[in-house]
């Protein structure tokens, strides 16, 4: 995590090499969140989200997102080992196949973001994680609906990972992000936590 802190400080990042296809290309705001805050969907969080003034934060889309485009809660865990962080690529019959990603997934009705984290990795790679803290949220608003992604800070508990339910998976240090064809939601969580412009 340092390695990605420290990149952050410095604001190196540039713009992917791959140019979103016309489903993929983003059509609304990316919402940044700063880690420090409380977990800004209410679940999980170990403080309560504040909509300022005292006044508990809405559950409403942000400010300028379309209102009328189903909104799908998602989260994906930043593990690093050795100055290197684990990635996985989707699969062919996937929405958005072959893309790149933090690993994680949907959470289902009912479920905590950490549960939901929990789970997503054991199905994709049937590894262990230990969730930490929230370290950034962008909603990303694709053609037909909204991905609310809430990036943790996670620990592996395992000691090997298995391909079940991704195409493949990579460590890679953070120079190498600029390489790498991303999903249009990753590319703004890291534009966030690196302090840039989605």
């Amino acid at each position: 995590m340092q390695e990605l802190r420290d990149r952050e400080t410095q604001g190196t990042r540039n713009q992917g090499p791959y140019e979103h296809g016309p489903s993929q290309r983003s059509r609304g705001t990316s919402v940044p969140y700063s880690a420090g805050r409380s977990d800004p969907s209410g679940l999980g969080a170990s403080q309560p989200a504040s909509g300022g003034k005292g006044k508990p934060a809405s559950n409403r889309p942000p400010s300028g997102a379309p209102g009328d485009k189903r909104r799908v809660r998602v989260v994906a865990a930043v593990v690093e080992k050795e100055g290197r962080y684990l990635i996985t690529q989707r699969r062919a019959n996937a929405v958005l196949p072959h893309l790149w990603e933090f690993p994680g997934g949907r959470c289902e009705s009912g479920e905590s973001n950490q549960e939901a984290l929990v789970r997503e990795i054991q199905e994709r790679l049937a590894a262990e994680v230990g969730v930490k803290q929230l370290i950034s949220f962008v909603s990303h608003a694709y053609d037909d609906y909204i991905v609310d992604l809430y990036l943790y800070e996670c620990e592996l508990l395992s000691e090997r990972l298995r391909c079940d339910a991704v195409q493949a998976y990579r460590w890679v240090t953070s120079e190498e992000f600029d390489a790498i064809p991303f999903t249009p939601a990753d590319e703004a969580s890291m534009a966030s936590l690196l302090g840039e412009d989605p």
